[in-house]
């Protein structure tokens, strides 16, 4: 049983520690400037709901992941729509966000 706990913990900190880098790309190359522009909010969620906000108006496809690269919410979202992630337990999870061709990964902590 504590190697099990032991195991989940190593796999939460993997996570965390390559999820502090932001990969912007497009077509294969990073793109620095678009990072910047891409936010999530609140972080960390305790209400349920989160937004996502970029200088580009158009439709945004979100994908939400847990600590085990599980599949476990999915979205397209327009400019200052909430996405609801009341379902999800609380944790950490990587989010997605898929726009124009680029695409950014952030760290999403939910209480």
């Amino acid at each position: 049983m504590l190697k099990k706990y032991f195991n989940l913990l190593l796999t939460i900190l993997f996570f965390l520690t390559v999820t502090t880098q932001v990969v912007v790309a497009q077509n294969g190359v990073v793109n620095e400037a678009v990072q910047d522009e891409v936010t999530v909010y609140p972080n960390p969620v305790s209400d349920g709901k989160i937004y996502v906000s970029s200088s580009f108006d158009g439709s945004k496809y979100v994908e939400i992941y847990d600590v085990l690269g599980k599949k476990v919410s999915q979205a397209e979202v327009r400019a200052n729509k909430p996405i609801d992630v009341g379902s999800l337990t609380p944790g950490v999870y990587i989010i997605t966000i898929n726009e124009k061709n680029y695409i950014v990964t952030r760290k999403l902590v939910v209480r």
